[in-house]
C-alpha cells in the first residue's frame, strides 16, 4: 500500500541542522588574536605539549573519541585520533 502525504516544498527533514553553526578550521603557525579555541590533535601513545602525566590524571589516553577541554583563554581540547590513520 502506498500513501501520499503533502509536504511543504520549504520542508526540511533535519531542521536542526540549520541551527548549527558553521566551523572554520585554519592551521596556522602563529595564532590569530580571534580564536576562539585551539585544538590538539593527539594519537593514542604519542608526547604532546602539555605533561603525559596531567592527561593520564584525567583519564584521556589518546583513543579516538577522547576529548579533554582546558579551561583557558582561548580553550584548548585535546582530541583523541587512537592509532589508525585519519
Amino acid at each position: 500500500m502506498t500513501r501520499a502525504i503533502p509536504v511543504a516544498d520549504d520542508f526540511d527533514p533535519v531542521g536542526s541542522l540549520s541551527v548549527v553553526p558553521n566551523i572554520v578550521v585554519t592551521v596556522d603557525a602563529n595564532r590569530p588574536d580571534n580564536v576562539e579555541l585551539v585544538a590538539h590533535l593527539v594519537a593514542t601513545g604519542t608526547a604532546t605539549d602539555v605533561d603525559a602525566a596531567a592527561l593520564d590524571a584525567v583519564g584521556f589516553t589518546g583513543a579516538r573519541g577522547d576529548v579533554h577541554v582546558v579551561a583557558a583563554v582561548p580553550p584548548v581540547a585535546y582530541i583523541g585520533t587512537g592509532t589508525e590513520a585519519l
